[in-house]
């Protein structure tokens, strides 16, 4: 195998391993707080976490 093709091998490893990593805190993190926390907006300017959860779930598909 060329230094390359392990290269490509090891890199999509390890970004399949950090998202499921980072699903997993995700994961956690919206089981600490209520649905009514989850689509609060801290104020009028900023997003709520629901709506950039959805961001983030648009990005990836």
């Amino acid at each position: 195998m060329s230094n390359a093709s392990t290269f490509r091998e090891e890199l999509v490893n390890n970004i399949f391993y950090r998202l499921d990593e980072n699903l997993r805190m995700i994961r956690i993190a919206l089981t600490q707080i209520t649905e009514e926390e989850i689509w609060l907006k801290p104020n009028p300017t900023l997003n709520s976490i629901g709506n950039l959860i959805l961001h983030l779930c648009g990005n990836l598909t």
